[in-house]
């Protein structure tokens, strides 16, 4: 066994550990069809480019108008 140091090895020994479950049936990931999720909206490319140049004609019109 390698040397340790002690004060190393008696904080490794105090370490709180992570705590496992054996049965996870209700957690939340384990009933999809349970859960209230909201469905996102896809986009394609092309939609995202038009999205982007609306935004962006939009706010040329509010700085020209100010």
């Amino acid at each position: 066994m390698k040397n340790v140091n002690p004060k190393i090895d008696e904080k490794y020994m105090e370490y709180k550990q992570f705590d496992t479950v054996g049965d996870h049936n209700d957690h939340f990931y384990s009933k999809p069809g349970e859960r209230n999720v909201q469905e996102v909206k896809k986009f394609r490319v092309n939609d995202a480019l038009l999205l982007a140049k609306e935004i962006h004609l939009e706010n040329v019109d509010n700085i020209g108008s100010t």
